[in-house]
């Protein structure tokens, strides 16, 4: 999480407007400004929310008198303290001399995009394996689909004809269901959420070699057409495209 460059740009905005006219004060400027982390203990929670702090600017250039003014959630307001403690400014002076300065400061705090993906599927769809997946070669066999979700065509994209092949590598879990899904190259945004919808919402027959449990890396195509409208003008029931079999690890649904 960054703390908002236009905010920064200059802090010392929030300190009032007296700051800014009277010509005997300058504002400090800051040296160093390492981010804030999202809160561990919010991990998968996919909640998003601001702190607003407030803090002053030493003469010294170090940052101290920290005040959680209010957050959307403590575990916001806790690392926000934490980081700030670590800020450096060359400090703001009044009649030449460095000089104190109160601030006030909103941050905002935005969980990764795996953890929201995570919080969406309510379970982990992005994890660190307990052992090394096996490719389709070493695993022998076709994986067989038990549920298969088409993907979406983009709402935003309807009506201009835009199609589009993405390509997604993910890994099948000992209990059939896909982790780890990453997109194969450049990609328009539009249909990054629906590829990655499409291969988490698949359930695949749980893969078993030598009687063990295993993961197995895959890779899935997808294709991108528009629906056509239907009689009364209204986009029809094709969602993602056709849809056909997979063959190998880098099996093409339509």
């Amino acid at each position: 999480m960054k703390p908002s460059l236009l905010l920064l740009s200059f802090l010392m905005l929030a300190a009032g407007p007296a700051l800014a006219a009277d010509a005997t004060k300058t504002n400090p400027k800051a040296v160093a400004m390492p981010s804030p982390g999202y809160p561990a203990e919010l991990t998968d929670t996919g909640k998003a929310g601001v702190a607003v702090m407030e803090f002053v600017v030493k003469a010294d250039g170090s940052v101290g008198d920290i005040v959680v003014k209010s957050a959307d959630h403590p575990a916001f307001g806790a690392a926000a303290t934490e980081v700030l403690g670590q800020w450096k400014f060359e400090p703001g002076t009044r009649n030449g001399e460095p000089a104190d300065m109160k601030v006030s400061l909103p941050m905002k705090f935005t969980p990764p995009v795996e953890q929201l993906i995570n919080a969406a599927f309510k379970r982990k769809v992005f994890l660190k394996l307990t052992e090394p997946a096996l490719s389709q070669k070493d695993y022998g066999k076709k994986l067989k689909v038990k549920k298969n979700a088409a993907p979406e065509y983009p709402r935003q994209l309807r009506g201009k004809a835009v199609d589009a092949k993405v390509e997604v590598q993910f890994v099948v879990a000992p209990d059939g269901t896909t982790v780890n899904p990453k997109i194969v190259g450049d990609v328009r945004k539009e249909f990054v959420t629906p590829s990655i919808n499409a291969v988490v919402k698949t359930i695949y027959e749980p893969p078993v070699k030598d009687g063990k449990p295993v993961y197995v890396e895959m890779s899935r195509t997808l294709k991108f057409s528009e629906p056509l409208p239907d009689i009364g003008g209204n986009f029809g029931g094709r969602s993602g495209g056709r849809q056909g079999g997979e063959g190998g690890g880098g099996g093409d649904y339509d």
